[in-house]
């Protein structure tokens, strides 16, 4: 009886170590990224975040730059209409009659501009006349009352 329950205990020792290392053997097996894959996509993230930043650093420069130049030609750009022109051709454009309340000249997005206030009935005209060939950039209205 002695050797029966030896052998049997051996026995299920056997089962339950191969089992075991069945086990064992099944998750080391499951597929998982080697190291190398892991460093070489952080590093190519790592050059993209460097490259992003070197060009928003980039816009941000060439913007200010933009912004200079835009100020300096405003300070320095000279109409090539008279601003009598620009009114003329404001009250042209509402159908010539109106009162004209107030002319600034100024630049936006690098043009030079009129911008022409013309009061008419109950509307009050804005018209923006390019200062430098007399065209209407564009026009808005808004009742007064």
């Amino acid at each position: 009886m002695k050797i029966a329950i030896i052998v049997l205990s051996g026995l299920v020792i056997f089962v339950f170590g191969g089992l075991l290392g069945l086990l064992i053997t099944i998750s080391t097996n499951q597929p998982q990224p080697p190291p190398a894959a892991i460093i070489e996509i952080s590093s190519e993230e790592q050059e993209l975040a460097s490259e992003l930043e070197e060009l928003q650093m980039l816009f941000q420069d060439l913007q200010s730059q933009l912004n200079a130049q835009q100020a300096e030609t405003a300070e320095t750009a000279v109409p090539s209409i008279s601003g009598q022109a620009a009114r003329e051709a404001a009250l042209e454009h509402i159908g010539g009659q109106g009162i004209i309340q107030e002319t600034l000249l100024f630049e936006e997005n690098g043009i030079l501009l009129f911008e022409i206030e013309i009061i008419n009935e109950n509307l009050r005209h804005m018209v923006y006349i390019n200062a430098q060939n007399g065209t209407v950039v564009r026009s808005e209205f808004f009742n007064v009352n």
